[in-house]
């Protein structure tokens, strides 16, 4: 059966529209994929040198040991903004002779296939099987491994009942972040993980342990989603209010009307509006990745890193998709006495507010280490110059509709695709090149100083490309339009 789903998913795929095109992204994604876990696979053989060069005079192994605990944790929070939830169009195959069971199974080991499950395997053993193995042994090393394998299974499918009960329960979701930056910020993870780790390689044995809390998450997951299957009976109770106007936006004329259309898209409705819960929930993560250890402090590339994820966290997921989100009224918007210019402008504008308002919460980060205060401002200026134009002229290749109320068990329809990943990087990759250029050449604040310039040219630029968007969604208006009447 499992191979039979495949190859339906291989025939959608291969009759979608734009198939050649998603083709090529899906390749060159994949290629950068590689790229990465070789990056990995190689770190891993040198983290023996890394863990001397930072802890001189100590044990590689005790060291190792002593952090790996710290791992996990850290991975539930990067799983909690990118890892999606396994998707499948179930409605066809309820009304086949297909037992429930295999359809949640199918989901199940489908979404093993990911990037962050590939990532540990690549990094920790070469360490494992290299210096483990000669210092303990190979029954030790393979209980080590197959410890963290269990611990990593652990938070892919913890993530998915998270983010899955989030959906319909915001509390879970609230309970999550904090209980995670807790565990982080105030356990002693470092002598527990020394202890947990260290006990393991001396009795290898107690791996069988980590099974247990494995297969409970496991099947939690499994049960919420074979009783979460029928997601017509997801919808919710989502009525409709009539909220105010923003009367600080009439001032913009048709433009401000476009954006307070656009708010209230987003938080009338469960999708959107749970994108946004992400966002902010993704907000609190930024106490954890600039946490100092032993008066160490937090990489500089680091915390630059973390600043532009904070600004830009709804944004990167919701932006690329701006079109797709009005598609069940895009008819009725685009035969409106509205221009379109006026319409990408409500985009650029109601964007520009979402990143306005995001940079001011973060920016209570300061208090923790005052060099976020400048880069939290260039992460800002970037995003509102170039950031927002990319995203408007990605979502003109976005022909694929989005219903925002409908049912959000199975089908979900905004997902993490080839495309967003692509674009994802469209977005990312120019500042990291220019911090890393203008950071070897010259010094670290030199790359964030380039950055916000690079941020500054694009406000500046803001009406050119807002023109050069209008063209572009000129010329494809029309496909965009037949691709959202295909339900």
């Amino acid at each position: 059966m499992i191979l039979t789903l495949l190859s339906h998913q291989w025939k959608a795929f291969r009759r979608s529209r734009g198939a050649g095109k998603t083709l090529i992204l899906r390749l060159l994604m994949g290629l950068v994929l590689l790229y990465l876990l070789a990056i990995g696979f190689l770190l891993g053989f040198y983290i023996r040198m890394i863990l001397l060069h930072i802890f001189p005079g100590q044990d590689a192994v005790t060291v190792f040991c002593r952090l790996l605990l710290y791992y996990f944790p850290i991975d539930l929070a990067v799983r909690f903004l990118f890892q999606d939830l396994p998707v499948l169009a179930t409605r066809p195959y309820l009304l086949q002779n297909i037992r429930r069971r295999q359809l949640v199974n199918f989901l199940n080991i489908r979404s093993l296939f990911h990037y962050l499950n590939l990532l540990p395997i690549c990094l920790f053993l070469p360490f494992i099987f290299t210096d483990v193995r000669a210092e303990f042994g190979l029954i030790p090393a393979l209980a080590l491994a197959g410890t963290a394998g269990l611990l990593v299974l652990t938070d892919h499918f913890l993530i998915q009942y998270i983010k899955g009960r989030s959906l319909f329960n915001h509390w879970w979701l609230a309970a999550f972040v904090g209980i995670n930056i807790v565990l982080i910020l105030f356990v002693p993870l470092r002598p527990t993980s020394l202890q947990l780790f260290f006990g393991i390689l001396h009795h290898p044995v107690y791996a069988l342990a980590f099974i247990v809390p494995s297969a409970l998450v496991y099947l939690a997951n499994r049960r919420f989603l074979y009783n979460n299957l029928y997601f017509e009976a997801l919808a919710g109770n989502d009525r409709y209010r009539q909220g105010s106007e923003y009367a600080w936006l009439s001032r913009w004329g048709i433009t401000g009307e476009l954006i307070g259309l656009e708010y209230r898209l987003i938080l009338r409705n469960r999708k959107p509006r749970t994108l946004l819960l992400f966002g902010v929930a993704g907000l609190a993560y930024g106490i954890v990745f600039n946490r100092s250890y032993d008066g160490h402090p937090v990489m500089f590339g680091m915390v630059f890193f973390t600043c532009m994820v904070l600004n830009g966290t709804f944004l990167y997921k919701y932006g690329t998709e701006a079109f797709a989100w009005q598609s069940c009224h895009f008819d009725g918007l685009m035969t409106a006495n509205i221009r379109s210019r006026d319409y990408i402008r409500s985009k650029f504008y109601g964007f520009s507010v979402i990143a306005t308002a995001a940079y001011i919460i973060s920016l209570a980060y300061g208090f923790l280490d005052q060099r976020m205060i400048p880069m939290l401002t260039v992460a800002w200026l970037y995003n509102l110059g170039c950031n927002i134009p990319v995203m408007a002229w990605c979502a003109t290749f976005s022909y694929r509709s989005i219903d925002p109320g409908k049912g959000v068990g199975f089908n979900f329809q905004q997902k993490m695709t080839t495309s967003n990943m692509y674009y994802m990087t469209l977005m990312m990759a120019p500042p990291f090149f220019a911090y890393l250029i203008f950071s070897r050449l010259l010094d670290p604040w030199a790359g964030v100083y380039a950055i916000g310039v690079m941020g500054v040219a694009g406000i500046l630029l803001r009406s050119w490309f807002i023109n050069l968007v209008v063209k572009e969604f000129s010329q494809r208006k029309h496909l965009i339009l037949e691709g959202f009447r295909e339900k």
